[in-house]
This record gives structure tokens, sequence and C-alpha cells, in this order.
């Protein structure tokens, strides 16, 4: 039985994944709460997706250049924001929520206005949200599993995924939109630090959105469990986190000495990953260098005086 509608705008991004989108869009169609609009941004895809969505009567559709994800967001909640939606919520196109997915999210919206999910992988598996986090966490709040019985429904999240982060808003007012020059890698941790400035940031501890994409993780000896990123991914992650890093020392007060150092001991690992495991190409070593590079320069324009305007 579906509930009244709420105010919330669905943002979906999508790139050459037509079948997955399609699913996405369903389950959003499926909600035990109903949207009041489903937007979809699509960044430029050649596989069918632009003919099938001008079909879609009951769709808004965007049609863009390729500029990632970020970009496609940036989009996404600018213009979801100047049609005066209460709420809005993220999507990637190779993520599906589950039945009564937006339904428990709200269930916390007066405790939240930045409200976050893990996710279930293709094996069933619940896939924690840290990653990109990790690298370069605010740390006033460490990433750990505690053994807390009962088991909170939630707990205070620095950083943000837009593969189902619900925002209000408000926060929008105060944040502006995502930086969309970013394209990739790390720009929903960004704006979920910058959220948490004016809002308490939360993650489900139950997932209500069901990941398709695999992660492609590799066992090797010496080095565990490897996640395989492409060139392309890799290079924003590390240029990206020179952005982040200059939020955190403005806004969080963190020491810029160490987080040069964080990225740089990351990098240095990516590596010595690129040269001995073959599955990542020598011509990430290049890359990795040039992501470094760039990295230093992007900082210039998102500097410390960027970031000011968010300290309050």
């Amino acid at each position: 039985m579906k509930h009244k509608i709420i105010d919330v705008c669905a943002v979906v991004v999508t790139y050459n994944r037509k079948e997955w989108l399609i699913e996405c869009i369903e389950a959003i169609k499926k909600q035990t709460v109903t949207v009041s609009r489903i937007l979809i941004i699509n960044n430029d895809s050649s596989d069918g997706t632009r003919e099938w969505l001008d079909d879609q009567l009951d769709l808004e559709v965007v049609h863009q250049g390729n500029v990632g994800g970020a970009g496609g967001f940036e989009t996404g909640i600018q213009r979801a924001y100047e049609q005066g939606h209460k709420w809005i919520w993220c999507l990637d196109d190779d993520v599906e929520p589950v039945l009564d997915g937006l339904e428990k999210m709200l269930k916390h919206s007066n405790t939240s206005q930045c409200i976050n999910t893990n996710k279930i992988g293709v094996g069933g598996e619940i896939i924690k949200l840290g990653g990109f986090m990790n690298l370069l966490s605010t740390n006033r709040r460490p990433f750990k599993e505690k053994n807390i019985s009962p088991r909170p429904e939630w707990s205070e999240f620095e950083g943000a995924c837009f593969e189902g982060m619900l925002i209000h808003r408000d926060i929008v007012t105060s944040i502006g939109y995502p930086i969309g020059e970013m394209f990739i890698g790390g720009d929903d941790t960004l704006y979920g630090l910058l959220a948490s400035l004016y809002t308490k940031v939360i993650l489900l501890e139950d997932p209500v959105i069901v990941k398709k994409k695999s992660l492609g993780c590799k066992n090797k000896l010496f080095f565990g469990s490897v996640t395989i990123h492409s060139d392309f991914y890799l290079y924003h992650v590390i240029r990206n986190s020179f952005i982040v890093k200059n939020a955190l020392i403005v806004c969080f007060n963190r020491r810029q000495a160490e987080y040069i150092k964080t990225i740089l001991i990351y990098s240095a690992k990516a590596m010595v990953r690129s040269i001995f495991i073959k599955e990542i190409s020598y011509k990430q070593v290049w890359i990795i260098a040039k992501a470094i590079v760039d990295g230093f320069e992007i900082s210039k324009k998102y500097n410390k005086d960027y970031f000011k305007k968010f300290k309050i």
C-alpha cells in the first residue's frame, strides 16, 4: 500500500547502463513512499539510453555531456533545488533501492538532513561505506565496527555517498552544489563533510540500496584483498584528495602536513601495487605522479579561502 506523496525528487545520474537504469527507475516507482519527481541526468550515453528516455513521458530528463558523476549530481541537485523540492534523493544507475528504502530513510528525517545508507552487494554481502572517507577522515570519530547491543539503527558519518544519499534542501542552501570539476571520486565525500557542519550526517546500518556493479577485488600475496581501480578513477581519487584536504584544514582544523603525508603514502602504496600486481598496469605509476601534480594545481582553485565561507 502506497503512503502519501512526500516532496522528494529522485535524481539518477546515468552513463551507458540502460538496463540497470530501467531497473533503478522501476524500483523508485514502486517505493512505499511515492516521490514527487524522477529526474534523470544522462551523461551523453551512447547505448540507446537517450532514445529510451525520450520516450518516457513520466520522467524529467536532462541530456548533457559526460561530466562524470560529480557533474551529473551538480546538475541534478541544482535543478531539483531550483524547482523547490524539500528532499533530494541521489542515486546512481547501477544501484536499486529496496521497496521500502525511501520510507526507512525518511523515518530519520527528524534526526538528520543528510541520510546515507550501506549497500547490499551482488553476492548478498553488506558493503560498508568507507573507502575514500577512510583516506581523509576528519578523525573525530574512527571508522570502526563496534560491538554494541542492541545494534543502533544509524551511526554518525563523516562523508556521504551519492549512491543513495537523501539530503534536505536546507543543506543545499548552506553548502551549494557538488563541485562538478571533481568528475569522480571524493566529490560526495566532500559534500558530506560540508553537510556535517550544518546537520548530523548519519549512516543507516541496515542497507536499503542494492549495488549491482562488482567492486573488482583481488586477493594477492602480501597485499591481501586489493580493489582494482581503473587508471581514470585512481587519477581522480588522488587528485581530488587535495581539494578535500583543504576543506579538512579550514573546516575541521586538521594539519596540512598530516594530510599531505596521508595522500603521498596512499599514492606510494598505489605505485607499489602497480609494479607488483600484474592486473594493474605500469602506466599507473605515471598516472599517480600526474595526479599528485594536478592535485596541487587544482587545490589552488579550491583553496583554503574557498572553504572559509563554510566554517561556522
